[in-house]
This record gives structure tokens, sequence and C-alpha cells, in this order.
């Protein structure tokens, strides 16, 4: 059994770093808003790097991700195309989950983690979190004991809050077992 370090990644300026190549090459060109720069009357520019919110930058900063994980030697899951996983002579695997330009790993030697955080370092600004993280909306936990714990109390009451409901007496059922239509055995 191994016992594997979870932890997670982040690519800042992950589009930035990115260069932008459309499906057949075509350019892609904007018109800058006013107050950006003032350029000549009625000028574009022509788009280099990729940007949020252009629907080939998705496309493309995932090919450059999903590029440099697999020269690490990771290989994509056939089932879902953010998973990658890593198999090893000893018959132990690693792991690699991505979202956007987020991170999450396994990693069952560290030195393994530490090379493969050294191999993102030469591509992109990539810092890295471990023990006790939050991802995505998911605050997680790494125990000594290897051990992890998941939850999402902090998004819960993020949404109790906005909901303005801080006030309101919580219970464990919103429906009473006695309330007509609901019979003893239903719940059993």
């Amino acid at each position: 059994t191994y016992q594997k370090t979870v932890r997670t990644g982040d690519i800042g300026s992950a589009y930035n770093s990115t260069l932008l190549v459309t499906p057949d090459n075509v350019d892609i060109y904007v018109r800058l808003e006013q107050g950006l720069i003032q350029p000549p009357r009625g000028s574009i520019f022509r788009v280099n790097k990729a940007m949020n919110g252009l629907p080939p930058s998705g496309h493309q900063f995932y090919n450059e991700l999903s590029s440099e994980i697999t020269a690490f030697g990771f290989k994509r899951s056939l089932i879902d195309a953010s998973l990658y996983i890593k198999t090893y002579p000893d018959g132990h695997y690693d792991y690699i989950a991505i979202y956007v330009d987020d991170l999450i790993t396994s990693f069952s030697y560290d030195t393994d983690y530490t090379s493969f955080a050294e191999h993102m370092r030469k591509r992109f600004t990539y810092k890295e979190f471990d023990g006790d993280f939050a991802y995505l909306s998911l605050h997680i936990t790494q125990l000594p004991d290897f051990s992890i714990t998941v939850d999402q109390r902090a998004l819960a009451e993020n949404i109790i809050e906005l909901s303005k409901m801080e006030t309101c007496t919580p219970i464990g059922s919103p429906v009473s077992p006695s309330h007509a239509g609901i019979s003893s055995q239903d719940g059993d």
C-alpha cells in the first residue's frame, strides 16, 4: 500500500502564458474600448496571446498544459480528459486532475512530486499548496496518517450568508417523519 500525499497547484496568469493558435490558423482581431489606449480612429488589433472569454483560449491552454503533463510521463485517462495517470514499474500510480488552471495531485513519493513541480515551473508560473487547502469549493485536509477529509462548510456558510439566512434555526430534516403521507417504514 502506498501512502499518497495530496497537493494542489495553481498556474498563475495561465492564458497570458499561452500563444493563441486557432483552428485553421484564423487570426482574431479586437477593437479596443475607449480609455485603454488612444488608438488611431477605426484601428483593430490582432490577438497574439490567449485571453479569458475567447473560445479558442481555453482549448489552447488545455493543449499546452496537457502537453507538459504528458511530457512528464503521465497518460491522459480514456474516461476523463481532466485526469492523468502515471504508472510505475513497481505497480504504484500517481494522479493529476486539472480544472482550467488548477491542479490536484496525488503522488506516492515527495521526490516525484518535487520533480513534477520543477518541470511545471520551467513552462508556467506554478504555485503549490499542501496539507490544508481549498480546491474549487472544497476544503481538503490531509492528516498525518495520510487520510483525507473533504468538506464544503465555507461554501455552505457563504450560501447561507448570501441568502440572508444566518438567523434561521437549523433543523435536522425539513419534513417531520410524522408528517401526513410519510410512514415510519419509508425512512427505514
